[in-house]
Order: C-alpha cells, then sequence, then structure tokens
C-alpha cells in the first residue's frame, strides 16, 4: 500500500499542472487527420475539456464521469485514463488510480513521457529535442578567426570580400618582392579559405611548405581535408603539424573536433583540454570541452567552462548563454536555462534555435502559451523548422488544441522529423 501511495502520490504532482491547462480555441485545416479531429470536438475531447474545467474547480466525482464519458466513446484513449486516475486519486481511490495509470501507459508507450510522469524532464522523451545538434559547432570562418589572429591586420579580411581581395592584392606584392617567405603562402591560404575557395588555398598552402614546413600550413592543410570529408588525411595533417610543433594549439583542437566525429569521446576531451592549456584564451577549445564533458555526463564541468566564457563581451556571448542554458535544462536546472536563454535572445533576436530552445523550457514549466508563441517565432524565422512545429504540437496538446497539435506534427514529418512518424500515430490516432 505506501508503495501505491507514494504511486500515485508523484502522479498527482505530475498531472496536477496539466489538468490545469486552458484549453486553446482550434484552428480549422484541412486534412484526413484534423477532420478525424473534429469530429471528436463534440464528443470525447469534449468530455475530456469539461472533465478538466470540473478538476480546475474540485468536483473530483464529476470530473471523473466526465472522463468515464470520454472512455466510453474510446475505451482506447489513454489521456482520459491518466486524467481518470487523477480524478480518482482525490477521491481517495487510489488503487484504482495506479490501475488507470497503468493501463493508460499500455494503451500508449508515449503517455508517461507527455506527462511528466517521475519528473518533467520526461517531456523531452517525447518532445523532438536533439541536443547535442543544437550545441555550438564551429563553421569554417569561425574557425579561421584564430588563424587572422596570428598575423597583425588580417583579422579585417573576416569582414568582407572587397576587404580579402585587397589584401590578396598587397600579398601578391609582397610576394614578388619575397618570393621564398612562406607566411605569406600561409596568409594567402587563410583570405582563399574565407572566400570558399579551397583547392586554391591548399595550392598557397603546398608553396608554403616547399619553402618552409610549418605547423601552421600542416594544420590549415588537414582543416581543408576535414572540409573534404577525408578524415584520415586530414587526422595525417594534424599529427605532422604536431610533429613540426607539440605546443601548437590548434592542431590539438582540430584534432579534438576529428576524434569527436569518430566517437573517440575520451580522445577528443583530452585534446581539448591540451589546446585549452596550451592557450588559455582558445574559446573554440573551451566550447569544445564543454560539449565533451556534457556528453561524458559531467554536466557541471560543462556549465563551468561556459560560465567562463559567457564573462565574454563580444559576438558569441548569445551563443555562449545559449549553450549554456541547453546545458542547465539537461542537468535539471530548468529556471536557470530559462534566465539564460532569455538573455541569449535579448542580445540577438534573429535565431531561430534560441526561440525553439525557450519553447522547449517553456514546455517543461507547463507555460504553453508562451511555448506556442516562440515556436511561432521560431517557424517564421525558419519556415522549414520541422523540430519547431513537432513541438509546437506538444503544447498545443496539452492546451487540448487537439486539431492544431495533430496539424503540426503532420507538418513536422512532411518536413523530415523521422522520429514523430510513431509519436504521431500514437498522439492522433484514437
Amino acid at each position: 500500500m505506501k508503495f501505491i501511495i507514494i504511486y500515485c502520490t508523484s502522479l498527482l504532482l505530475v498531472v496536477a499542472g496539466n489538468i490545469a491547462a486552458q484549453q486553446h480555441s482550434a484552428e480549422i485545416f484541412q486534412g484526413n487527420i484534423i477532420n478525424s479531429q473534429r469530429e471528436y470536438g463534440n464528443g470525447i475531447l469534449g468530455h475530456l475539456v469539461r472533465g478538466d474545467n470540473l478538476m480546475r474547480q474540485g468536483n473530483f466525482e464529476q470530473a471523473m464521469l466526465s472522463y468515464d464519458q470520454a472512455i466510453g466513446q474510446n475505451p482506447d484513449f489513454a489521456e482520459a485514463y491518466i486524467k481518470r486516475a487523477m480524478a480518482r486519486y482525490r477521491l481517495g481511490w487510489t488503487e484504482r488510480a495506479r490501475q488507470d495509470f497503468e493501463y493508460a501507459a499500455r494503451l500508449n508507450p508515449y503517455i508517461a513521457d507527455l506527462y511528466g510522469y517521475g519528473g518533467h524532464l520526461r517531456k523531452l522523451n517525447v518532445m523532438a529535442f536533439e541536443p547535442y545538434d543544437l550545441f555550438f559547432k564551429p563553421e569554417l570562418t569561425d574557425k579561421l578567426r584564430y588563424y587572422t589572429k596570428m598575423f597583425p591586420g588580417l583579422e579585417e579580411t573576416l569582414t568582407s570580400s572587397e576587404a580579402r581581395y585587397d589584401w590578396l592584392d598587397w600579398l601578391e606584392r609582397r610576394t614578388a618582392l619575397h618570393p621564398d617567405k612562406a607566411e605569406l603562402y600561409v596568409q594567402k591560404a587563410i583570405i582563399w579559405l574565407l572566400e570558399g575557395e579551397l583547392t586554391v588555398a591548399r595550392f598557397q598552402l603546398d608553396e608554403a611548405v616547399a619553402r618552409r614546413p610549418s605547423a601552421v600550413a600542416y594544420d590549415l592543410k588537414g582543416i581543408i581535408y576535414a572540409e573534404h570529408n577525408a578524415p584520415e588525411m586530414a587526422q595525417a595533417m594534424y599529427a605532422e603539424a604536431l610533429r613540426q610543433d607539440s605546443t601548437y594549439a590548434p592542431a590539438h583542437y582540430n584534432l579534438s573536433l576529428l576524434q569527436r566525429a569518430n566517437d573517440q569521446l575520451n580522445e577528443a576531451w583530452a585534446s581539448a583540454e591540451r589546446a585549452i592549456g596550451l592557450d588559455a584564451d582558445f574559446g573554440n577549445a573551451y566550447f569544445q570541452r564543454a560539449l565533451l564533458s556534457k556528453m561524458l555526463g559531467n554536466n557541471q564541468s560543462a556549465i563551468a567552462d561556459y560560465t567562463l566564457l559567457v564573462a565574454e563581451s563580444d559576438q558569441r556571448r548569445p551563443e555562449v548563454l545559449f549553450n549554456r542554458a541547453v546545458s542547465k535544462q539537461l542537468s535539471g536546472d530548468v529556471p536557470g536555462a530559462l534566465e539564460d536563454i532569455n538573455l541569449a535572445i535579448e542580445l540577438d533576436q534573429r535565431k531561430a534555435k534560441y526561440y525553439y530552445a525557450r519553447g522547449n523550457i517553456y514546455i517543461l514549466l507547463e507555460r504553453y502559451f508562451h511555448s506556442v508563441n516562440d515556436f511561432n517565432v521560431a517557424i517564421q524565422l525558419q519556415n522549414d523548422f520541422a523540430e519547431a512545429y513537432f513541438n509546437r504540437g506538444i503544447a498545443y496538446l496539452m492546451l487540448n488544441n487537439r486539431a492544431n497539435a495533430c496539424y503540426d506534427m503532420e507538418q513536422a514529418v512532411q518536413l523530415g522529423y523521422k522520429k514523430g512518424v510513431e509519436k504521431l500515430s500514437y498522439l492522433c490516432n484514437f
């Protein structure tokens, strides 16, 4: 009996917030699933909404009767059993409440996750949420920022093609005067890489190596091979760079990226650690170490690295806050995650993934209307954002707006969210 009471008490705490969600007025959509949902509008879903309203009023007996009617109309509707379990628990019928919950879970393997049974982070199991796809991944331009700092004045080539071609013109004149100066070819390679001309850049690096082999030249060649999806050649170049200079931090960092791609997480973490040890100001290496710490289960180390980075007053601060927000969310600090993502959005309102992340956080906090609003913005900024569509569907579902919910989930599947196919079949076919 003690187990039953504990079980149902957890159920009470988790489901109560969802029962309190307000019903959202349904919009009209076309499609087979949506038509079938409208047919339920005054029937099974109507009973469900009436039951929820009665629960909010404290009229548990009448609420239970409404859920009974929903079950009578469709004995396989898992959500009605979950909600009736709540009413039964409030009436002191703990054993019957437990039976309802267990039967709901047998009908729908996602129902316990949907209602956050045992903890609201379980909702992430039913939501479209791939956290490691959200974390910072350096683009080629971002990687090259480190190399432009090696040569005075070269950073300005990050800003525009016009600045890059002005520098190339100057470098060509310098090369004509000093044809054996290897660093001139390296600088030209960096500029061509910024222009996306990888083949021209590799030619310049070959010229540099022919004059004087260096860690930076081999390291940049490794980046080119990595961009061409030739990991073995890239690794060989990084190894040669480190043979030239074992204290050359960027090669350790680039090797870490390669190792992570090959699922060598411990080795990748060690390489990122060496890069930071050699250059304490190597921002990208902190991002990499934080991500690897998270993947290895060390949440607090990841958050500590992001906290070191967040003090930087540069253009990457919103991204640092965003990454820390996702880490805090996964660690269970949902209010802290909300605080960070709010700051990130204040600094940069152009990133769809920021609004998507905050929409996810609002679902965990059961603030479903706020969640819908954020997913709306994410979709406006990126109209093919499949995961935002799916999770907006989850928010609508918790608001008893099943027509919109199932429409959004269908859209997500059509846009390529393959994991949504099975979820859609359980959450919308009843």
